[in-house]
């Protein structure tokens, strides 16, 4: 499917019709790509199907987006890939550049112009600077996200940490730069981390800091004690710890914990487990690990192994994910080694 601009600046539509169409229907909207007939405006509605449209009334001074669709015989809609069926272009309303270039020419020229070759020799320059002012207008919206083309969305989801989904449609993915926007405002902050991850899983969840040496909350009672001890590194989020421990000294922590309720499907957390690294690479500082902590027994999970992911090591209450973001292999932690891995490497068992 292609579009093109004509010298009225009305925008040109051709498009192939594939065999056994009866009807062709040219839908247009902004912002996003039609979704069916009634989602825009319609531009053509053509029996037998027309392969070529024209419109002359298309939204000035953004992108429109044209999707056609097909009809066979008998009333059903045709599939169609979408490079087939969809196009985009930027219009402009004209900025008269014949009239003001021909109206600056010495009324010696004017008065001589004769059959008016002049003028339309002239048209064929302001046609050329016409079209190069609806092309470049574009950037001035490459940063907004209301209007930014569908291609470069990504490009502006990226600029704020986020791994944007391209299947979804146009203005969804607007819409989640848009809210990724009003997290990153809460960027390093604990809250800012929660606000992400619940936005993307809907689940609760907790955000604990660990150093070598002390393990942090956002508890305000907190204390701080050094988890060399082995006491507590064996009661360490467990029923019998029932303290909280906050950073000592000026040590800063090395690695943090994101610990997820889970409270339904759990193919869920299997789906978005991959993704939620590679965002978080950007959401934490440089150089410290992300452990993703699974509450896999809780009121609403039932049994353990009901939640038990394939091929992981089967724990009391929890299991654990972790990745140095070097690597693409994920660690899964035991209990009987879990005090430890947080401080040190051990060998681990992994997921492929």
């Amino acid at each position: 499917m292609l579009t093109s601009l004509d010298r009225d600046n009305r925008v040109v539509v051709t498009w192939e019709i594939p065999s056994g169409a009866a009807r062709a229907v040219l839908v247009r909207k902004t912002r996003d790509y039609p979704r069916d007939v009634r989602d825009g405006i319609i531009v053509l509605d053509a029996a037998p199907a027309e392969d070529s449209c024209v419109d002359a009334s298309p939204a000035n001074g953004r992108f429109n987006y044209y999707r056609v669709f097909f009809q066979d015989e008998h009333g059903a809609w045709m599939a169609a890939p979408t490079e087939d069926c969809r196009a985009r272009i930027r219009c402009e309303a004209s900025f008269d550049y014949q009239g003001k270039l021909y109206g600056n020419l010495p009324e010696l020229y004017e008065r001589y112009d004769e059959n008016d070759e002049l003028r339309r020799f002239i048209r064929v320059i302001a046609w050329e600077l016409e079209r190069f002012r609806a092309k470049q207008s574009g950037l001035n919206d490459i940063s907004n996200v209301n209007e930014a083309r569908d291609d470069l969305l990504e490009h502006l989801a990226w600029n704020v940490g986020w791994l944007l989904n391209r299947e979804l449609p146009v203005l969804r993915q607007r819409a989640e730069i848009k809210r990724a926007v009003a997290i990153y405002r809460k960027k390093g902050t604990r809250r800012g981390l929660i606000d992400l991850i619940q936005g993307i899983m809907n689940w609760d969840l907790d955000v604990i800091k660990y150093n070598r040496n002390i393990l942090m909350t956002g508890h305000p009672d907190s204390t701080t004690l050094k988890v060399s001890d082995p006491a507590v590194t064996m009661n360490m989020d467990t029923a019998a710890d029932t303290a909280d421990y906050i950073l000592g000294g000026d040590k800063s922590p090395d690695r943090i914990r994101v610990k997820i309720n889970a409270t339904y499907d759990f193919h869920l957390f299997e789906k978005v487990r991959n993704k939620l690294f590679r965002i978080l690479r950007f959401w934490v500082p440089a150089g410290m690990t992300v452990i993703l902590e699974l509450a896999t027994f809780n009121d609403e999970s039932g049994t353990i192994e009901d939640w038990r992911p394939a091929q992981a090591d089967m724990l009391t209450s929890n299991w654990l994910l972790t990745s140095a973001f070097a690597e693409s292999d994920w660690q899964t932690l035991s209990q009987r080694i879990t005090n430890n891995i947080l401080w040190r490497t051990p060998a681990c068992s992994k997921i492929l």
